[in-house]
């Protein structure tokens, strides 16, 4: 609440939904691994979807089922595609 210069939950809520990535999301350059759950309603999986989609960097987009938000309830469907992908990045890193 605090970022949003909010007082309120609802004030939260309503600066929640004035944040977007559009035209933003092409500047993006650098890869990403994008997770999020088929149950999250704090970001809609269409949401990570079109940021995938728009990012000018590579990508990896993973939709975990029954995850809410950012699927933190299911990590253990990702948490080694996430070590496995950062190390994979890290390798790739010029020195």
């Amino acid at each position: 609440m605090q970022r949003a210069g909010a007082t309120t939950m609802a004030e939260a809520e309503e600066a929640s939904r004035q944040l977007s990535m559009e035209g933003v999301a092409s500047q993006i350059t650098c890869p990403l691994f994008l997770v999020t759950g088929d149950d999250d309603s704090i970001v809609p999986p269409d949401s990570t979807a079109r940021i995938a989609k728009e990012a000018s960097g590579p990508t990896q987009f993973l939709v975990v089922p029954r995850g809410g938000h950012n699927a933190n309830n299911r990590r253990h469907c990702y948490d080694s595609l996430t070590a496995d992908w950062m190390a994979e990045q890290l390798k790739a890193a010029p020195a």
